[in-house]
């Protein structure tokens, strides 16, 4: 009896844990403010996270501009989430949804430097029967203007919730 028991625990203990997927340098907030409208390079950028989850490419009045997009989705994987009866998991704590998601889009002019770093982060806490649902987002972004100029830096947080059950 008592090794089932210790099969049992152990079981529960292993269906726990962390996952992520995607660039981990996204993580650090730190690396994406070396991220400079004006000044960064495309070959900079590489270095600093690797190739991009995607890419485009714009021909626009003779010149080219590209695009590079990265992602990041990480969970704590939560056990109760998967109980099946009567489907707790699904209806109040979000079975699926990422702990924290984050995008960064890199935008480059004709000259292959950075004209746009757009970085989005944003945590999820799905609530519970008790909890409520909590969404924040950081954005930052850099860009120089549409005629030159000094860039130009905004941040903004948005916190929402929806009362619990």
């Amino acid at each position: 009896m008592n090794g089932h028991r210790l099969s049992l625990g152990l079981c529960w203990l292993l269906l726990g844990g962390c996952v992520s997927f995607g660039n981990a340098g996204l993580a650090d907030r730190e690396a994406m403010t070396q991220i400079k409208a004006g000044e960064t390079t495309r070959e900079q950028v590489a270095a600093l996270l690797g190739e991009p989850d995607s890419k485009r490419v714009i021909d626009l009045s003779g010149a080219t501009f590209e695009r590079w997009s990265y992602r990041r989705s990480s969970s704590i994987i939560n056990i109760w989430e998967y109980i099946p009866v009567p489907f707790y998991g699904l209806f109040f704590h979000g079975l699926g949804t990422p702990d924290v998601q984050h995008d960064l889009d890199v935008f480059y002019g004709s000259t292959g430097l950075v004209t746009t770093r757009f970085y989005t982060e944003t945590a999820y806490e799905t609530g519970g029967l008790f909890t409520p649902m909590t969404l924040v987002t950081n954005t930052s972004v850099d860009s120089l203007p549409g005629q030159g100029g000094k860039p130009v830096h905004w941040e903004d947080k948005v916190v929402g919730t929806k009362p619990a059950y």
